[in-house]
């Protein structure tokens, strides 16, 4: 079976157990959270002992299953894997290379999936009992379907799609990844750290990690305070905090988010530039709203992610057009005295904060 990573989970977890499992895609932490929970299940107090891993370029497919075969003096049952086997490799691309190594890496390669190979896989597949004492795994950060040894893990073994998790999927995840802790996430938290964090899945497991250390025992969720003050996040969704502070008129703590960045080291200049961005993005945004398109396609224009135009379209609602025009010369003006040298980039960005909020609180808002 073919399945994604979800279903994979669900599927390790309330079996049955296959003896062969390929999980392939470009999300590192996805392959080897798969490989951990199936590992852990099946061997159990055995795991020291009975798991194996090995390069994939140093065993044949033969070598492998010749190897996984092997009885094990130490444990009951055996898990080998097989960490990017180059059998399993989509091809290169591009002119085929008249190097003399690399014509006879390719034949290697084709010699590797030969029919007595695929054979053998496929005994030690189907003679292995339920549940199986023996589990070969393959990890590959990409998978060619249309090889033999994909149709065969994939029809009578598992095969799991571990692809980059989209929006959804990725609040899905982090959602579970709190859950198995016994915690919750709030939904301004989940927002917060989509947009001031590192979508990279194993950062994201680190954040996690201080965010539920930093929680009292007694606290059960993660809230948009415990993200605000803990998140490394980065300089751009920091801005969108920034400029969160200023659409509620709040210039004290517009000042003291920006003091965070600077003591993070962010470099005055490109925050003001990233600053001035943002207010061109609100400006756009102010047009599209009242245009009544929708903050999807506002994010397909724009080239965003969606969770940032939403968050651009509640931002742009404290504004009004007026007052968005004469942020925008403000900002020019900053810009020119900082490129003229009247301006170090630092205090121009407290003029800066000092200015939108001084123009914001001239124009209630009119939308």
């Amino acid at each position: 079976m073919n399945l994604n990573y979800f279903e994979a989970r669900k599927h390790i977890q309330s079996g049955p157990l296959f003896s062969a499992y390929l999980f392939y895609g470009e999300e590192a932490y996805l392959r080897e959270e798969l490989e951990r929970q199936l590992s852990a299940t099946f061997l159990g107090a055995d795991l020291q002992f009975g798991r194996e891993k090995v390069d994939g370029k140093a065993l044949t497919l033969s070598q492998a299953v010749e190897r996984i075969s092997e009885s094990n003096l130490f444990a009951s049952r055996r898990l080998l894997v097989v960490d990017r086997p180059p059998y399993l490799a989509l091809p290169r691309s591009g002119a085929k290379s008249t190097d003399k190594a690399d014509k006879e890496e390719e034949a290697e390669e084709t010699f590797r999936e030969d029919d007595a190979c695929l054979k053998r896989l496929e005994r030690f597949m189907e003679k292995t009992s339920l549940p199986p004492q023996n589990i070969i795994v393959f990890l590959s950060p990409a998978a060619d379907r249309r090889k033999k040894i994909f149709k065969l893990l994939s029809a009578k073994g598992l095969a799991a799609d571990c692809a980059s998790l989209k929006k959804d999927d990725l609040e899905r995840w982090i959602r579970e990844r709190v859950a198995r802790t016994g915690k919750t996430i709030g939904h301004a938290a989940m927002e917060q750290l989509l947009i001031t964090g590192d979508r990279e899945l194993w950062s994201l497991d680190k954040e996690l990690d201080k965010y539920l250390t930093y929680l009292y025992e007694e606290q059960r969720e993660i809230t948009a305070e415990v993200v605000e003050l803990l998140s490394a996040g980065d300089a751009q969704g920091n801005v969108f905090k920034l400029a969160d502070a200023l659409s509620e008129g709040n210039l004290a703590r517009s000042l003291h988010l920006l003091q965070l960045l600077l003591i993070r080291r962010e470099k005055p200049l490109q925050i003001f530039f990233m600053l001035v961005r943002h207010f061109r993005l609100l400006f756009v945004a102010w047009d599209y709203r009242q245009e009544k398109i929708s903050a999807e396609h506002f994010a397909r224009d724009m080239k965003l992610q969606p969770f940032a135009a939403r968050k651009l379209y509640q931002q742009v609602a404290a504004y009004d057009l007026i007052t968005l025009e004469q942020i925008m010369l403000a900002l020019q003006k900053i810009d020119h005295r900082i490129k003229t040298g009247a301006l170090d980039p630092q205090g121009a960005l407290e003029i800066a904060l000092e200015q939108i909020h001084h123009l914001y609180a001239q124009h209630p808002r009119r939308i």
